[in-house]
């Protein structure tokens, strides 16, 4: 074979591998986009979760700080105060344990659904995604039914509903199909996130307005209205001024952080969707979506 008939089979087999790997990116892309939706409301739940408990010291501080300890029962009233306050803490860890369980669940079937797009193991591959949407399944009904956040009859009927779409013909066979399949169990728990999302949104509410508020007065009022002046000490000046810009941003942060993660499950159902009836434009559309995510990950190195 000539070198020039040579260059043209390989410019050729290029042209072809390029093709292939092209009509499979919506596939790689989608399933790349769901990993990291599962980080970061992953991310999201302990934000939340730190927050509550925060929140919960910070008013043992303030209830400790008014309590009569020249009386004969002090020790066995904190005591019981901090118990009472320890076991809230407890179930609410809990409940945010679980919902990292069911979303670690959901990253686990993205990451296979990655594998899917290139694996030669078709069908063991699509068995373990059939393992854990089965999983997924048990573990969105068992957060439908969690206490710590109660969610009323509209919130459980929003979580049921979905549409299934049939697929064409002309599409990706393997990977279409187990979409198709799993559809209504991921768009489950799409729904189960988006609905606990609201109802944490207004918990936390509630948590940052009255953290703010015990913070305010231990770290702001006390040291500004000491006797000494902060202006006589630099470095306790600096740390003043962290501690109130802090504050400031700190209500505005977790609640933007609570409501784009209720969106982002939004659109990532949107997403599942489309990939299913095969939208056009889902690369673009996968773009954006990552971009909510990248706006919920910086939002979150604030806090750390």
């Amino acid at each position: 074979m000539s070198l020039y008939l040579r260059f043209v089979v390989l410019i050729f087999v290029l042209v072809l591998s390029g093709c292939a790997t092209r009509s499979l990116d919506p596939y790689a892309e989608f399933a790349e986009a769901g990993q990291q939706y599962a980080k970061s409301l992953y991310d999201v739940f302990i934000v939340a979760q730190e927050t509550a408990i925060d929140k919960n010291s910070a008013e043992l501080i303030d209830q400790n700080n008014f309590a009569d300890r020249g009386g004969s029962g002090f020790n066995q009233q904190e005591l019981d105060r901090l118990e009472q306050i320890r076991k809230i803490d407890v179930r609410r860890i809990q409940a945010f344990s679980a919902m990292r369980q069911h979303v670690s669940a959901l990253s686990k079937y993205f990451t296979q659904l990655s594998e899917l797009v290139s694996t030669q193991e078709v069908s063991q591959t699509s068995a373990a995604l059939a393992a854990t949407a089965k999983n997924i399944s048990a573990l969105s009904q068992k957060l439908g039914t969690a206490g710590v956040f109660e969610l009323s009859e509209a919130n459980k009927q929003k979580i049921s509903s979905f549409t299934q779409y049939a697929i064409g013909s002309r599409q990706r066979a393997t990977l279409k199909k187990r979409i198709q399949r799993d559809q209504p169990i991921i768009q489950m728990a799409l729904n189960t996130h988006e609905e606990l999302l609201g109802v944490i949104a207004d918990d936390l509410t509630h948590d940052i307005n009255i953290l703010s508020d015990r913070q305010n007065q231990l770290l702001i009022e006390g040291p500004f209205l000491a006797s000494t002046p902060l202006m006589k000490s630099p470095e306790k000046a600096v740390q003043w001024m962290e501690d109130r810009r802090r504050l400031l941003t700190a209500e505005s942060s977790v609640l933007e952080l609570a409501h784009a993660s209720r969106a982002a499950a939004g659109s990532l159902g949107g997403l599942l969707k489309d990939m299913v009836k095969n939208e056009k434009n889902l690369l673009k559309q996968i773009e954006l979506f990552k971009a909510e995510l990248d706006a919920i990950q910086a939002v979150i190195k604030a806090f750390k």
